[in-house]
Formats: structure tokens, sequence, C-alpha cells
């Protein structure tokens, strides 16, 4: 009849043990009872989760990526950081380095930050930037680092209803190019927390090979189930330029890939033929494969309009000739029902300095939900035509929505 306050500390992530409570009466078992306990499971950020802090790498030296890091600073204020770029030399790819998850109990919550085998310039920002008592840092696996052990390839999904089954923190979702894997200590334990059963995407048509180039989740609380999936498609891509006049100017397109014009795309017959198989062969299975592993339905995917390139260096595989504007970053507000969304500046006009009369932004705010603010960022330089975009380029730390020991 005494309350019993017990301290377990595990060393495991969603770790189960049972113990034996036993009241004993000269030396005599009066009353046994085996309780159950577990210890709290790692869980994946999604989109829907309240956002506290978003991040990026900053250089105001000439020739800086400062157009990328204003709309930020601009926008979230003190819910913005920036780490000096000359300090890591010269990494810009922040999402890349380390995916952000949570791990809390009733009475405790801590973030924590899955790091990257990548190991490159950002290798140690998350322990001379992020670990505190609230943050904590881990990193699994020690094999030699693919481009899919790079966290733009590691996300997950928002809740969903898949048949009878309830995944109430969505579903991890990552990328294979080829034979090339998420490494496999880090996907054996994504597996062991159960919660999020990691769902894995055929990748391979993609130059650098993740998941954020051509798919990202918006809150839209117009939806079914709370969302929509923006994924790329490239036969609405075709469709958005021959709504265009043939001379429709794009001088930024004609310095860095020497297509002046929408004609000039248009003619080139090999681009359209590779855009085809990319839909054929990826964008339309990963769609039915979307529909199937998450339970979503046509009226919850948005199909984005968007042509890739075939990049020097990469024969065979593409990356994002208009800026992938999926690849987006994305501060969901506290409600979880609206976001800001920091997106990929298209440059699909004549007058570099405005974006007043860009037929692809017109065309792509009238796909985005209403609950979804656009804040368009110039990424060109610094991150598009080196074959990433804004997600690529920032991090995101969100709150947990659940509770995970209520399902």
């Amino acid at each position: 009849e005494e309350d019993l306050n017990l301290q377990i500390e595990s060393t495991s992530f969603n770790a189960q043990a049972t113990l034996t409570l036993r009241i004993e009466e000269n030396g005599t078992v009066i009353r046994s009872t085996d309780i159950i306990v577990q210890s709290a499971p790692l869980l994946v950020a999604h989109h829907l989760q309240p956002a506290e802090r978003m991040m990026s790498m900053s250089y105001d030296g000439q020739g800086g990526n400062q157009s990328f890091v204003k709309p930020f600073e601009n926008v979230l204020g003190d819910r913005f950081t920036s780490y000096r770029l000359e300090d890591y030399n010269f990494d810009v790819w922040l999402q890349d380095e380390f995916e952000f998850a949570n791990t809390f109990t009733p009475t405790t919550q801590n973030q924590f930050a899955i790091d990257s085998i990548r190991d490159r310039g950002l290798a140690y920002l998350s322990e001379e930037e992020l670990l505190s008592p609230d943050m904590s840092v881990g990193t699994w696996g020690n094999t030699y680092p693919n481009s899919q052990d790079s966290f733009g390839n590691l996300e997950a999904s928002p809740p969903v209803q898949v048949g009878d089954t309830h995944y109430p923190f969505g579903r991890i979702y990552y990328g294979k190019w080829r034979e090339d894997r998420l490494t496999k200590k880090l996907r054996t334990f994504l597996d062991e927390q159960e919660y999020q059963s990691p769902v894995e995407l055929d990748i391979t048509f993609l130059c650098v090979g993740h998941v954020d180039e051509f798919v990202t989740f918006l809150p839209d609380p117009t939806a079914p189930q709370g969302f929509r999936m923006m994924i790329t498609d490239v036969n609405e891509g075709y469709d958005f330029l021959e709504s265009l006049p043939g001379n429709y100017l794009l001088p930024l397109y004609g310095q860095t890939y020497r297509y002046g014009d929408v004609e000039t795309i248009l003619s080139d017959t090999s681009l359209r033929r590779l855009n085809e198989e990319i839909q054929e062969l990826y964008i339309e299975p990963n769609i039915e494969r979307f529909k199937t592993e998450f339970g979503l339905t046509d009226e919850e995917i948005i199909r984005i309009p968007m042509i890739f390139e075939a990049p020097r260096g990469c024969s065979g595989y593409a990356a994002a000739l208009i800026p992938g504007v999926v690849n987006m970053a994305v501060f969901t507000h506290d409600s979880g029902e609206s976001a800001d969304a920091f997106i990929p500046d298209p440059f699909f006009r004549s007058n570099l300095g405005s974006t007043e009369g860009d037929a692809y932004i017109a065309v792509f705010e009238e796909l985005l939900p209403a609950s979804i603010t656009p804040h368009w960022v110039d990424d060109w330089e610094w991150y598009h035509t080196q074959l990433g975009e804004v997600h690529c380029g920032s991090n995101t730390i969100r709150k947990p929505i659940e509770n995970w020991w209520e399902f």
C-alpha cells in the first residue's frame, strides 16, 4: 500500500523488460506481480510536427550565399540559426549530415540528431553546436558511406492509415540506388523501432540519389488525412512548357544549360526521352508504392511539373533542370495545420530581380495548398547548380505531437 518509485535507465531505444515485484512476509511470497516496462523509441520527425528551429550554413564573404540565408532570417527571426560555412570546410549540405528525431516519456523530452556517417566538412557540427542536455547525438554504422547515407535520403511521412493499420507517427522512407543502400546498422535500428515501419524506394534514376529530390509532404487540413504529398511529374512539366510561347525567354537557363528559351528545351529530343523514361520507370512506380505502403489516394497527391536533365559526369542519371521545388524546407506552425515553405526560385522569367511574371511560380502557387505560405529562395548558384536545393541546405528541429505509449 506504499507508493513505489522506480527509476530505470535503458541504453537501448524501444527495449522491453519484465520486472517482478514480490511482497514477502516471514520469508513467504504472499503476492507477485509482473510489470512490463518499455524504453522510449526514437521517432523520426515529420512535416506535421510544429517546427522549433530551422538552420542553414552561412557565408557572407565575396560571392557568399546570403541570397539563400536572408529569406529564412526575414521570416523566422530568432527561430532561425546559421553556422559559419568557413568553419566547416564549405560543406553547405546541412540536411545530409543529420536527421532530427524525438525520444520522450510522460515526464521527459529529448531531441535527437541521428548523425550521418558521410563524414565530410560538417562531420563535427552536431557535437560542437547541437549536443546539449536537451539534444543527444548518435551514429549507427561505420562502413564506407555512399550517397544513400546522406539524410536528404531519410524522411518520414505524416501519420497515415494503411488499410487496418494506423501509423500515428508516419512511416520512414528512404531510397535505394542500384545496390547502394542506407548503411545496414541504421536500417536495422530503424526497423527495430517498429512504430514507423520503414519503406525503401527505388531512386536509381537520380544522380545524387536522395528521396527529397522528388517528393515531400505538406500540412493541409482540407485533405483526408491532414496533408498532401507533392511529387514531381515530367508529363506535367512538358504540358507546362507547351502552354508557353516558344520564344519565352529564360536567360539564366541559357547561361547555365544553353536553353535560352522554351522552344530550345522542347526541341531537345534526347532530353524528352530521358524524362519520359524517368516518369514511366520510376515516378509512376513510386507513386503506386506510396499508395500501397502509405495508404494514399490520388486526391492526396499533387503532381508537380518538373523537367530533369542529365548532368555532366553523371551520364544516364538525372538531376532537376527546373530547380526542384518539392525540395523545400517546411516550417510548420504550432497548430500543425499550416506552414511557411521556403522554396527554390525557378527563375522561369526574364526579369531575374523579381518573381513577378514568373510563369512557373504562377502555376506552382495554384497547386500549393492554401495552408502554405510560399517564400521563394535564390539557391541557383550555391545549391541548384551543385545538384541540390533548399531542403538539402537546411534542417529543422520539430516538436513531438503524439504520445507513443498511447498506441
